[in-house]
């Protein structure tokens, strides 16, 4: 079971039901949920992407030799996206 599964969103938006009202411990999970956010965010990013078809993947500038990567979902930047 992943965490993403056992938080709910209420969760990730409200940081002090979790953290009481400490500034700095509301801050440090502030933090914490924003880095959160970013990784879901990429991996459902990568996930949209793993579920392209090759000539969609090649519109957007991903070469031949990076679409395994794309479908394995590796977190690298394509060449042409640098």
């Amino acid at each position: 079971m992943s965490f993403t599964t056992l938080v709910s969103h209420s969760d990730l938006t409200h940081p002090t039901a979790v953290a009481g009202n400490t500034p700095g411990t509301t801050t440090a999970v502030k933090k914490l949920l924003t880095a959160l956010r970013a990784k879901i965010a990429d991996r459902s990013l990568r996930s949209s992407l793993a579920t392209m078809d090759d000539a969609m993947l090649r519109d957007i500038g991903i070469a031949d030799d990076e679409i395994h990567r794309i479908r394995q979902q590796q977190n690298f930047t394509p060449r042409a996206w640098c």
